[in-house]
């Protein structure tokens, strides 16, 4: 009778130790699915997350070189350069427009710059020309100067 008794326990405590065996696998399946699915949910977090930073930085790019001339334009607005030319007229004259725009540097940068370099001629003046204009404002004084010296002689 005893042995039946310790038979059927093992048979129990066997069966019981399956159970708990099956359960834990179940639960550890469970777990690695959850492990697994919060894996894949972070990888497409970071996947979207990378185009929306790519997508702003092509925007940052596409803005930039509109944004530097704006900001090139405003400093030679805020803090122009007084000289003066040869008829003793001051001239504004923009940080950047020396020697014009730093070698076409700023050429097309909101009249900054000078067209073409124009040798720090009317590109280099604030707007494009407050005195000149556009690049050509030194060759235009360069013909009047010699006008008046031919007119002088004659």
């Amino acid at each position: 009778m005893e042995t039946t008794v310790r038979h059927l326990l093992t048979i129990y405590y066997i069966h019981n130790e399956e159970e708990e065996e099956e359960e834990e696998e179940e639960e550890d399946d469970e777990g690695e699915e959850k492990e697994r699915e919060e894996k894949e949910e972070k990888k497409e977090d970071e996947e979207q997350e990378k185009k929306m930073e790519e997508e702003e930085g092509a925007d940052w790019l596409n803005y930039g070189n509109l944004s530097f001339h704006i900001l090139v334009a405003l400093a030679a607005i805020l803090e122009p350069k007084e000289q003066t030319n040869q008829d003793g007229r001051q001239l504004r004259i923009a940080g950047g427009g020396r020697g014009g725009g730093g070698g076409g540097g700023g050429g097309g940068g909101g009249g900054c710059g000078g067209g073409g370099g124009g040798a720090g001629g009317g590109g280099g003046e604030l707007g494009g020309g407050e005195e000149g204009g556009g690049g050509g404002g030194r060759a235009r004084g360069r013909r009047r100067k010699l006008r008046l010296k031919q007119n002088r002689k004659r």
